[in-house]
């Protein structure tokens, strides 16, 4: 007995080609069997259809080195990572976001305002819980057109010199991890980069300070555990307390 549906007439053969009247469409929709693995994609060789096993969790469909065929690869690290927030409407020592993962690059965001009383107050970071003087920066301020520059050692990354209270900062840094493998002659440290906004008010006088700061630690040629912001009275180890909000994001490259 030929396939002929049980006496209904011969079956159109599926449609295989672009030739016009030879049959209807190969339905791939959960009526189509093949040979494949769950997951699997197909693709072609440029003579037949090949299968491409589902590859990990997290990978990325890549082209492979001949540039003839797709394969899974690990995904790029050109994307930022949000590892996490901290923010406070209430006085409170200092923000911090610690548990960071390991990466090359972290990018923190804030804004913030000191909330006592007193003068000569710097904003700084603190990072991975060391305070010990190996902080070495380079501080340029520019405000009302003026200009300098100014290096400080401090036991905290100078963010900006305040100088007094009612100040509030927004802005944005860098820290960008040491790498171990350099010598001590190659500067392997662990160095911060970044722009500071700061609006202070002084009776009826309302400047604004623009600060570009850089600097490194010597201490720190490992991953960076936790960022820490906080303001500092000038001089001394002695912290005043802030509100505000700071978010970290990180990437490796």
């Amino acid at each position: 007995m030929g396939f002929g549906g049980g006496g209904g007439g011969a079956l159109p053969n599926h449609e295989h080609t672009n030739i016009a009247l030879d049959g209807g469409p190969l339905d791939f929709v959960n009526t189509t069997i093949a040979s494949l693995t769950a997951g699997s994609t197909t693709f072609s060789d440029g003579v037949a259809l090949q299968e491409l096993v589902i590859g990990n969790p997290a990978d990325t469909l890549v082209v492979n080195a001949g540039g003839n065929a797709p394969e899974w690869g690990a995904a790029g690290g050109s994307t930022w990572t949000n590892e996490g927030s901290s923010t406070s409407t209430t006085a409170t020592p200092y923000l911090e976001v610690s548990g960071l993962s390991d990466q090359d690059v972290y990018q923190v965001i804030y804004s913030v305002s000191n909330n006592a009383s007193g003068t000569g107050m710097n904003f700084t970071c603190e990072v991975g819980g060391i305070v010990t003087d190996t902080y070495n920066m380079l501080i340029s301020a520019f405000s009302d057109g003026d200009t300098g520059t100014s290096a400080y050692q401090e036991k905290k990354f100078l963010l900006s010199n305040s100088g007094a209270s009612g100040t509030s900062h927004s802005g944005v840094f860098y820290l960008y991890k040491g790498d171990a493998n350099f010598t001590a002659d190659a500067r392997a440290y662990l160095n911060v980069m970044g722009e500071d906004v700061m609006f202070q008010t002084d009776t009826d006088i309302k400047p604004i300070t623009r600060v570009m700061t850089s600097g490194n630690n010597e201490s720190i040629t490992g991953a960076v555990t936790s960022i820490k912001l906080l303001y500092r009275v000038q001089s001394s180890d002695v912290t005043q307390d802030c509100i505000g909000s700071m978010q970290v994001n990180s990437l490796s490259y």
